[in-house]
């Protein structure tokens, strides 16, 4: 079963940034799991995000909401920690600055027994209600699920039966997760205020000891 090493880092968003720089979690070992959320938001079109060199996108938990007050780019990257990153001590990635007030915001988890991203799911919502709702996915084995709220300048959750994390105070980025069996999990759901953008993201993390790697959604 994957086991969260440490409090998840996070950086906060920084208006007009083009750039989020995170440290690096604690206990970060050869063959630790990294895995990296990275909002780009701004009042105008969804800016771009940089894939960091040496990290894979989870291209089914990512998504962009190109909304009628807020645009907002979400994605989430994970690695195998080498000697590399045992030495580092922050993670930085760049994407677009177009639009009013664009900027970047991170959170990045570490875990242990764990070997890759799984099935995954995102959802997203455009001011329709009070209700953000992570689309439910299949596990298949014992494992952790994950999630990613991003949302705009108010942190919410945790969803349903999962524990936050780490949350932003209030600059609306949240890492949830939980232990789950084999099964469907449900959509998971917190409230929000009416106005908000927001993205979210739920995955599930394949144990190190699965005899099958799928990888769902992933690419390099």
């Amino acid at each position: 079963m994957p086991t969260l090493l440490s409090t998840p880092t996070i950086d906060n968003f920084t208006q007009a940034s083009g750039s989020t720089l995170i440290s690096k979690p604690a206990s970060v070992a050869v063959g630790t799991f990294l895995v990296w959320n990275v909002l780009n938001g701004t009042t105008g079109a969804p800016q771009t995000i940089t894939t960091p060199s040496g990290w894979n996108l989870v291209s089914g938990a990512s998504t962009t909401l190109t909304g009628t007050v807020r645009g907002m780019n979400s994605a989430i990257f994970w690695r195998i920690a080498t000697s590399t990153d045992v030495s580092a001590s922050t993670y930085t990635t760049t994407g677009g600055t177009g639009g009013t007030g664009a900027g970047m915001a991170s959170i990045m988890a570490a875990y242990s027994g764990c070997v890759g991203i799984g099935n995954s799911s995102v959802n997203k919502g455009d001011h329709t209600g009070t209700t953000i709702t992570a689309t439910g996915i299949t596990v298949v084995q014992p494992t952790i699920i994950g999630a990613f709220i991003n949302s705009w300048e108010t942190d919410h959750g945790p969803l349903t039966s999962m524990t936050d994390q780490k949350n932003s105070g209030g600059n609306g980025l949240e890492f949830n997760d939980q232990s789950i069996s084999p099964g469907a999990t449900g959509n998971k759901t917190c409230t929000c205020a009416s106005t908000e953008s927001w993205i979210v993201s739920l995955y599930e993390l394949i144990p190190a000891t699965s005899s099958m790697f799928f990888g769902a959604g992933t690419t390099s």
